[in-house]
C-alpha cells in the first residue's frame, strides 16, 4: 500500500527516490523536469545544479540547467518590462 502512495504522481515518485538515495543524478534531473513543467524555474535550476555536482559529465543535467536558466532570464525580462510580454531585440 505504501508504494501506491509513492506512485500517485511523478513528483512523489522522484522525491521518494531522492529521499531514499540522494546520489542518483538522473532522479534529480527528473524532478527538475517536473519543476520546469510547473514553471518553477528557480527550483528546477537548483535541482539541475545538484545533479551536475553529482555527475559533472551529465550532458542532460547541463542542458536542462541551461534551459532553466534561459527560462528564468525570459521571466525576469518580462517582469522588468511590466508584464508587456517578451519582445525580440533587434
Amino acid at each position: 500500500m505504501e508504494r501506491n502512495l509513492v506512485w500517485r504522481d511523478s513528483y512523489s515518485l522522484w522525491s521518494d527516490v531522492i529521499r531514499k538515495n540522494s546520489k542518483i543524478a538522473s532522479a534529480h534531473n527528473n524532478l527538475g523536469n517536473i519543476f520546469m513543467k510547473e514553471g518553477r524555474y528557480e527550483d528546477a535550476l537548483k535541482i539541475y545544479k545538484k545533479a551536475i555536482s553529482m555527475n559533472p559529465k551529465s550532458s542532460d543535467a547541463w542542458y536542462f540547467a541551461g534551459v532553466a536558466y534561459e527560462a528564468l532570464m525570459l521571466q525576469e525580462e518580462i517582469a522588468v518590462k511590466g508584464g508587456r510580454g517578451y519582445q525580440k531585440k533587434e
